[in-house]
């Protein structure tokens, strides 16, 4: 199960200028909560700043507030195709903090729309870098082996 913590949405977290909002402490952050308890309209968390809209029946796109950042897609299907098309939650994973990225918590359990995804990225998928150049941070003139040593070019 996954859980979320939001930003409530109170004078000292309502600044003008994002920078204000930088390495913001966890003071003003709720409790970590089921996310399924908080990703659905019927949400009785009120106070943050995660917004939602229905994009179709039953399809929800959730956005924070202050800043547009996209968050989740949600998709509730009726009882009688359960079996077949489980609810989702897909969570953007560029909104998610690394500490908990590099947790098992957020690991992929299925790869949906398969035949619709851009070859490249497919070949990265199930064939790995390839030729591709890997760099173990920004300096473009180091690369990283295959035995994971890094070496200057």
């Amino acid at each position: 199960m996954v859980s979320v913590s939001l930003i409530q949405a109170s004078p000292a977290t309502l600044g003008q200028n994002t920078t204000e909002h930088k390495d913001q402490s966890d003071e003003h952050r709720t409790s970590f909560v089921p996310a399924s308890d908080v990703f659905t309209p019927k949400s009785t968390y009120e106070d943050h700043f995660l917004k939602w809209y229905e994009s179709s029946h039953e399809r929800w796109r959730w956005f924070c507030s202050r800043c547009g950042t996209n968050l989740a897609y949600t998709a509730v299907y009726p009882a009688e195709f359960s079996s077949k098309f489980p609810n989702m939650l897909d969570i953007t994973l560029g909104s998610v903090e690394r500490r908990y990225l590099e947790t098992e918590a957020l690991v992929p359990e299925r790869h949906l729309w398969w035949d619709y995804g851009i070859d490249w990225i497919r070949d990265l998928a199930t064939k790995g870098h390839g030729d591709l150049p890997i760099h173990p941070n920004y300096h473009i003139a180091e690369t990283v082996n295959l035995d994971k040593s890094t070496s200057k070019l």
